[in-house]
This record gives structure tokens, sequence and C-alpha cells, in this order.
């Protein structure tokens, strides 16, 4: 019998409650993900995104992008794109059907058309400024755009669907390094520093990033992806903490959720977190090779 990509077992809420002054968020395992679509083994899968009902996976060990369906709830096996010579880290949806790779080998974006075929590497149009690009994560905003970190010109760069720039906004002057970008509905941009445990924030028609916390060294120790739901709550993947630290709208800490270890809702050095607008989270569950499905309510 052919074994199926996804494990579906309900194991009840994992979570403990938050504080009082902190959204009423519950976190609860649907199922793990350790095969592609040919029953083959993930092999260190360190990008997931999740977005119109298809789940992307940057299968990093396997040098492959994985893509499932979710259907009734189930994340279903469905294509396999090979990149031999590349690692990929992250893979993001493009508007078009396309999909953006950042390809770790490289330090570039690659995109591959919808059927998997590599279409060549993404070059901006209009990039003010420095015209060498070096990206540490790259993240699809919900109205469709781009976002890269650049770690050579310590900026966050804005582009449209056809690579045409769009907005920069430079680094804070003090950081330790930035790991990862993301918008929220409202269009409000986040920024991560790994090393200083810090989120930062530019308002919707902002130009600038204000610290949106202080260090939370004592909560995480070495967060490295973040994703925001419905209403703006913050959810961070504490890679070195094997955990997910969840943050209020207004930056407050407001608890962490899983442990680190090896069984079903468990993590092991995850990478990245990626959340539906159906309240569906996935995790790129990495050393324990697996993508971890859960679900939140407020």
């Amino acid at each position: 019998m052919k074994r199926f990509a996804f494990i579906m077992m309900a194991v009840g809420v994992l979570t403990l409650p938050f504080n009082l002054d902190a959204a009423q968020v519950k976190l609860k395992f649907v199922g793990s993900i350790y095969t592609d679509a040919a029953g083959g083994a993930l092999q260190d899968p360190t990008g997931v995104s999740i977005a119109d009902g298809r789940l992307l996976v940057a299968d990093s060990g396997g040098k492959r992008v994985l893509s499932y369906l979710i259907r009734e709830g189930e994340a279903r096996p469905d294509q396999i794109f090979p990149l031999p010579g590349m690692f990929p880290l992250m893979v993001q949806p493009a508007p078009n059907g396309e999909f953006y790779v950042l390809d770790g080998r490289e330090r570039q974006i690659v995109i591959l058309e919808s059927a998997g075929k590599v279409k060549g590497k993404f070059v901006p149009k209009g990039l003010p400024g420095s015209q060498r690009l070096v990206p540490r994560s790259i993240k699809l905003a919900p109205d469709g755009s781009l976002l890269v970190l650049d770690v050579f010109s310590e900026r966050v760069l804005k582009f449209d669907g056809s690579g045409n720039f769009q907005k920069q906004l430079a680094f804070p002057e003090q950081f330790g390094a930035f790991a990862d970008v993301t918008m929220d509905r409202s269009g409000n941009v986040y920024l991560l520093d790994s090393v200083e445990a810090v989120v930062y924030v530019a308002r919707s028609g902002s130009d600038t990033f204000q610290a949106l916390t202080t260090g939370m060294k004592s909560n995480m120790n070495f967060p490295t992806s973040l994703a925001t739901d419905n209403v703006g709550t913050l959810f961070l993947v504490d890679k070195h903490g094997s955990g997910l630290a969840i943050l209020g709208v207004d930056g407050s800490f407001a608890g962490r959720r899983l442990s680190m270890g090896w069984n079903d809702g468990q993590l092991y050095y995850p990478s990245q977190v990626s959340i539906s607008e159906a309240g569906n989270l996935f995790i790129a569950d990495t050393k324990n090779n697996r993508v971890q499905h859960f679900s939140i309510a407020d």
C-alpha cells in the first residue's frame, strides 16, 4: 500500500492559555508530512509557504521544491520540482502562478514556472542605490507584492509581480542580524532580528522601522522566522530553542508553544512558519525531516 505524505491524528490542544492581556489563541496538532508525492522522504526541509489552498515546501537536503494541495483540512501530495545544483531555502508563490525560490548556494532568487521548470534569475527593475542584491529572506505580501530582505545593502525591498521596484525600507541603525520579514493584512512590515531577539515594525505608510519589542533573549534563543494571523498576532519560530513564541499585536510576549522532541507535535531545529487565512499553521521541522501542520483559533 502506497505510503501517503501525511499522518493525520487529532491529539487535542498542546498548549496552555495565554496571560489575560493577550489573545486566547489555541494551537492544535493536525498532522505531519514526512514524504513527497512519490513516497520519498523529506530531507531537511527549511521553507514552507501556504497560500490559496497550496502548501509549498523548500526541501533543502533533497534539492527540490514540493507541492501539496490542502483538501478537507489535509495536505495531499501534489508535485515534485527537482532543482539540481541549488540549495532551496525558501519558496513563495507568485501572483501569476509561478514560484520564487531563494537559492542558498548562490544567494539569489530563482523563478520557477508553474510546471516547475527554471525560468531564470529574478532581475529587479528600477532598483535604487546598489544593484547588488543578497537576499536573506523572501515573502509574498498579502497585496501580491514580493518582500526581499537584502542583507548586503541593509534594507527591505518591495517589488510588484513583474519585478518592478516599489519601495525600500532601511534597516534600523543598530541591530544584530536580521533573518526574516513579513507583512500583515494591514500593510505593516515586520522585521526579525535573530541575534537580539527583537521585532521591528514599519507601519503602513511609514518609511522607517521602529522597535516593536525589547530584546526577548530570556524568552527565546534564536528566532529565525515570523508570520502573522488574520488579527495580527505574531508567531515566531525559535530555531535553537525548538519552539514557537507568540506576540500580541502590541509586541507583548504572550508565551511559548511546543517543545523540543521527535514525537508529532514537537520540534527539532525548525526553520520557518507560514499561516493561511483559514488558520492553518505549518512549520518546517527541519531536523525531524518533516513539516508539521497545526490549526489556530482565537
